[in-house]
């Protein structure tokens, strides 16, 4: 059976992120593959640490706040402008 699947693996001194990919052989075997994608993984894991503070902030602040993106779509807005505004 085709498997992909991300696993977290901690031993002996090791704590890495693989990536892994297994695919069926016409010979009845398995064909396995795999990356380290830890980076990827501690990258992702501190943006959302950093989204997660930067929302506490906004919304602990006594004054709404919006934060528009590029097109001028509201991206961001903390409670304060929720309670105001609707």
């Amino acid at each position: 059976v085709e498997l992909h699947f991300t696993e977290h693996y901690r031993y002996e001194g090791y704590d890495v992120h693989l990536e892994m990919d297994t695919y069926p052989t016409d010979e009845g075997g398995v064909a396995v593959f795999w990356r380290d994608v830890t980076a990827r993984v501690r990258a992702e894991e501190a943006q959302v640490a950093s989204e997660t503070r930067l929302r506490a902030v906004l919304d602990a602040v006594p004054v709404a706040v919006f934060v528009a993106d590029a097109d001028g779509r509201l991206a961001v807005i903390n409670d304060q402008a929720h309670e105001l505004f609707g």
